[in-house]
């Protein structure tokens, strides 16, 4: 079959500035049939651009091959020497490896497009390498491939070239294809042997990114040609995912109809439904339903579909889901509701369309809940400047505004700091007073005269309880922690009191309060609700200093206690493996969500436990909390290639068993390393619990040999790629919580066919 293919006008090769100066006459040319070496620049120059007589082109052939040429390392405006020593990296001293250089170059830019199919031939049978990826960092056929170039692609392939060649990340030339949507390369390269199940270093199939691109012709393609329609990435997602994703009906059906798990969920269990309803794709979401997804499943952080839709203000994709009766009672991180969450992020639409569906019934039980307790949801809403309308709407279906804070501030400091004189004057109709002061003195009067020079006041007892409730549990490098009962709802909170010092600043301390609020939407990381300050006199600094309390939930223990109390040999399997599964989920959201942090202080102190905890569906239990963010960095620094800082307290007290890549004792240079210190010192915690002697783990950074032989091989060799010296080595933290989830689900597969059996 004749395949065509569209030419690409863009050339996209490295530009230079001077051309040689080149004057091959033809019979030169006639008498120079095989390269010389010494005269490289001349002969293939004039080779490439020459005209031959039995070669007919057309002008827009003839555009192109100018185009090819002014990008070309033989361009008139080029210093060719310098060319060849920066670029093509030209060593006059080892010419017959730089005439290859030069070559596979060439074969590369012609590769580009169908119009030089021909000169792509006479290159290769010159020596260019067809499988070469320098000196642009991908093979012929990739670059054939990716421009829609059948011409070359049919005849790299037939000159040899591996049609399942990867370059960097793991893209094969049927990946780019693909991606191109260029239907005819796609089919040219399966009918020559391409993989069509070939993954990505993230995981990803040419199905996946057909799915994710729309293109229907070609994923159906892949999937009569055998691709796994619920092949799964790094993260867990499924072509479905994306399609949906994406709004893709048409590729959605499709995958559905050849087999596509409409409840199949990624790491953090997010459904194809999850992300069509954040993205408002209604077509979509009507599709999932109609084919039996779970309108009420639930993300790890007990987000559902109507959750994310509520998150993101998609007005058609909540109605529709409350036509299906989606439930709204559901409560995600933070206590967060549908009506929570639209309000949250100032949907007022959906607020608005929230309330006239629900009524009362859905104010009350988004009032009722504990972060709205802590919070009230009319000085939430006020916060985010909502309209009058909807602050009369909340009203009028049960909403309060006599509610305050934990600082005592009532709806009116809110109104009278930021909204309008009427939502002012409502709010004091529903007699709210003008005297009532919060927690630093200041009454809503204060707050429309912008007046805020007054100290803070010791009043951190006061807010949270008598002396009586009050009590230190523990106290870490830069502060102490305290439990206490608030007198408003009677709870129980951890408070964590922390100090300034030299190395661990105002900012740090700032900065470590609005990384918990960021990253509290896993229930394996720890939860925050609300901070305060106060100034207090220090007689060490001779200053006055801020005092910080950042109120959090309390938790039962840490994994440091649980190990001592439940010593090696006597721990259950079942558990331990739990909180593995927790910590390595924990450890996974840190590193991938919004950017990501490197914890940088993973111990066992730093793991709390929490008891009769219900995430989801499952019933409840104890669970592993990741705590403690104020030695946290982002991971940007990896990826601009800055060293990161280096004040742990860990190393304060140095351990003697640090990541290879970190010294056992302090220092000020600053380290080059990454999120994989994280992978190490899990990998110490993960070899510690599971051990069944003492002695296996005094060493916590080497697997014994008799703790090799009471393992499961699949355990004790992922634990060594864990504590591999090299960061390059170590698994990723969605690779550790892929791989603890098959510990878990292998052991409890085996404790049924044991209890089976007896």
């Amino acid at each position: 079959m004749k395949h065509e293919a569209v030419a690409v006008g863009r050339i996209g090769t490295p530009s230079c500035s001077k051309k040689a100066d080149i004057k091959s006459t033809k019979e030169e040319l006639e008498l120079k049939s095989k390269y010389k070496l010494g005269e490289d620049s001349r002969f293939i120059c004039t080779c490439l651009f020459s005209k031959k007589t039995d070669i007919k082109r057309s002008k827009e052939e003839l555009e192109l091959e100018s185009k090819v040429r002014d990008a070309s390392p033989f361009s008139q405006n080029s210093d060719l020497n310098t060319t060849k020593r920066n670029f093509w990296n030209f060593d006059q001293s080892n010419p017959r490896e730089s005439l290859q250089l030069l070559l596979n170059g060439c074969l590369q830019l012609t590769s580009i497009s169908r119009h030089f199919w021909i000169l792509s031939n006479w290159f290769i049978n010159e020596g260019a390498c067809v499988n070469a990826q320098f000196p642009i960092p991908e093979t012929p056929l990739h670059i054939a491939s990716r421009f829609g170039n059948i011409e070359t692609a049919l005849l790299l392939l037939v000159k040899g070239a591996n049609v399942n060649a990867s370059r960097k990340n793991g893209y094969t030339p049927l990946h780019l294809s693909v991606v191109k949507g260029h239907y005819d390369v796609s089919l040219l390269l399966i009918e020559q042997g391409a993989d069509v199940n070939a993954t990505t270093e993230a995981g990803l199939t040419p199905l996946y990114l057909s799915s994710e691109k729309g293109h229907s012709d070609i994923s159906l393609l892949l999937i009569e040609q055998g691709a796994d329609v619920n092949a799964t990435s790094m993260i867990g997602a499924t072509p479905l995912h994306l399609s949906s994703q994406e709004g893709h009906r048409d590729v959605s059906l499709l995958l559905i109809e050849r087999g596509a798990d409409v409840c199949a969920t990624t790491c953090d269990g997010r459904s194809p439904l999850h992300m069509c309803s954040k993205n408002g794709h209604k077509e979509v979401v009507d599709l999932l339903l109609d084919q039996g997804a779970d309108i009420n499943s639930m993300t790890e952080s007990g987000l559902t579909a109507i959750h994310w839709a509520c998150i993101k203000g998609q007005h058609d994709v909540v109605m529709a889901l409350a036509d299906r009766q989606a439930r709204t009672d559901t409560i995600a991180g933070n206590g967060l509701t549908p009506l929570s969450s639209s309000c949250f992020d100032g949907k007022w639409d959906v607020v608005h369309l929230l309330i006239e569906r629900y009524g009362r019934k859905i104010v009350k039980h988004t009032t009722c809940q504990h972060t709205n307790d802590i919070t009230p949801l009319t000085s939430l809403v006020l916060k985010k400047g909502a309209p009058l309308e909807i602050l009369e709407l909340l009203v009028a279906n049960g909403a309060s505004v006599h509610d305050t804070d934990p600082v005592g501030r009532s709806s009116l400091h809110f109104a009278c700091e930021i909204a309008s004189f009427d939502t002012i004057k409502f709010i004091h109709s529903k007699g709210v007073r003008w005297d009532v002061v919060d927690a630093i003195g200041l009454n809503p009067v204060h707050c429309a005269m912008k007046w805020r020079d007054a100290d803070f006041q010791d009043k951190i007892k006061e807010l949270l309880g008598t002396e009586r409730d009050v009590a230190k549990i523990g106290c870490g490098s830069y502060g102490k922690v305290f439990k206490g009962r608030w007198k408003k709802n009677n709870e129980w909170y951890a408070i964590k009191r922390l100090e300034p010092r030299k190395q661990f600043t105002v900012e740090n301390i700032e900065q470590e309060i609005g990384w918990l609020r960021m990253w509290s939407f896993s229930p394996f990381i720890i939860s925050p609700y609300w901070s305060t300050s106060e100034k207090q006199w220090s007689r060490r600094d001779d200053n006055w200093n801020h005092i910080f309390y950042n109120v959090m939930e309390l938790c039962d223990s840490d994994l440091e206690n649980w190990m001592q109390t439940n010593p090696c040999g006597k721990r259950d399997r079942r558990e331990v493996l739990q909180f593995i599964s927790d910590i390595t989920a924990g450890l996974r959201f840190l590193h991938f969500h919004d950017g990501g942090l490197i914890h940088r202080d993973l111990a066992p102190r730093n793991i709390l436990l929490k008891r009769n905890v219900v995430i989801g569906s499952d019933p409840p239990r104890t669970v592993a909390k990741i705590s403690d963010l104020g030695l946290a960095s982002e991971k940007t620094s990896a990826a601009t290639g800055k060293p990161f800082p280096l004040h742990s307290s860990g190393w304060k007290q140095p351990d003697p068993f640090n990541p290879p890549e970190l010294p056992s004792i302090a220092t000020s240079t600053p380290l080059n390393y990454n999120e994989s210190v994280d992978i190490f010192n899990a990998g110490k915690i993960l070899h510690r619990l599971l051990a069944f002697k003492r002695a296996q783990a005094i060493q916590p950074n080497k697997l014994t040999e008799d703790f090799k032989k009471q393992q499961p091989k699949d355990i004790t060799s992922f634990l060594e790629r864990m504590l591999h010296k090299s960061m390059e080595k170590r698994p990723n933290a969605y690779e550790v919580e892929r791989e603890t989830k098959k510990w878990q689900a292998d052991y409890n597969n085996q404790a049924e066919v044991l209890l089976g059996s007896s």
